[in-house]
């Protein structure tokens, strides 16, 4: 088993690193642009060479922070991205949770504090001011999110994310993939780290392998969220590989295509339509649970 586990995550960081080299040539080709292509083939060791360049960087800790938590932050975000991977349905039955739909919620609730360690304990008010930003934003987003996977839960009377069918489950397809664009905060809603407004927001003085962890989180999160979306809602097509695959290049095509919305329409979005739009749908699942049975 512990074999099993160091080899799934070596993949995961691998394809981490390469999904990044991926996005890189799929932004350049929707621009009509070339894009990574002198390292080796098309930037094949580009990854590692970025990867290398970032750890032989030194690590600025702010003289006004606390050392501790700024170097916790990071490290602790990093290994949170890893028990995430415990709910995937039918992905490894070695980790699988029975109660998993719950243990997401529980790890879905810990971002908000790591991205405001992030930022408060940085000390500095460019970081502060984009982890409150952050967190305000997860908050409202969690709210409404929390009563869609409780909507999921109830249409299958079970608390662990299950294989289900499209008919019932294409409606709340749809809202699930817009909540995971903003967990993920890939465009149209990338404000936590929208760099012309708040220089990286949160994470604005991280550096070196500090930021490696930062990094890696936010792209490990992409593959994760990708992975159970075509789990949950794809599956029926009986090509996981490829739904998968088409639901990360969907998501990251979107930020060629698509301006960035506006952060207080946003918000007034989260309370007005997304929050009674999730509480309908535990309504509706509820009535057709009771109907079924």
């Amino acid at each position: 088993m512990f074999r099993f586990l160091i080899l799934h995550y070596f993949f995961l960081l691998l394809g981490v690193s390469y999904l990044t080299l991926y996005e890189r040539h799929l932004l350049g080709l929707s621009q009509l642009r070339l894009g990574p292509n002198k390292p080796v083939f098309v930037g094949l060791v580009l990854p590692f060479l970025d990867g290398l360049k970032l750890f032989r960087k030194g690590v600025f800790v702010p003289f006004y922070s606390t050392p501790f938590f700024f170097i916790l932050g990071p490290i602790f975000i990093f290994f949170l991205l890893f028990m995430y991977w415990a709910v995937v349905p039918y992905l490894f039955s070695i980790l699988r949770m029975p109660n998993g739909g719950l243990f997401f919620l529980v790890l879905l609730g810990r971002v908000v504090y790591s991205l405001f360690i992030l930022g408060y304990f940085s000390k500095r008010k460019y970081a502060y001011l984009g982890a409150i930003r952050s967190t305000t934003q997860s908050v409202r987003f969690e709210v409404s999110f929390f009563f869609l996977v409780f909507s999921y839960m109830v249409f299958h009377n079970h608390l662990s994310f299950i294989i289900s069918g499209l008919f019932f489950m294409l409606p709340l397809s749809f809202l699930w993939f817009l909540f995971m664009l903003v967990e993920l905060c890939r465009a149209p809603f990338d404000f936590p780290e929208c760099e012309s407004e708040l220089v990286s927001g949160y994470s604005v003085e991280y550096a070196g392998f500090l930021f490696v962890f930062i990094f890696l989180r936010e792209y490990g999160f992409i593959l994760f969220f990708c992975c159970l979306f075509s789990q949950l809602f794809l599956s029926w097509l009986g090509f996981p590989a490829l739904t998968f695959y088409l639901v990360v290049t969907f998501c990251i095509f979107l930020r060629s295509c698509l301006p960035r919305y506006r952060y207080d329409i946003l918000m007034g979005f989260f309370w007005i339509t997304l929050l009674p739009l999730s509480i309908l749908f535990i309504g509706v699942y509820v009535v057709f649970r009771f109907s079924v049975l």
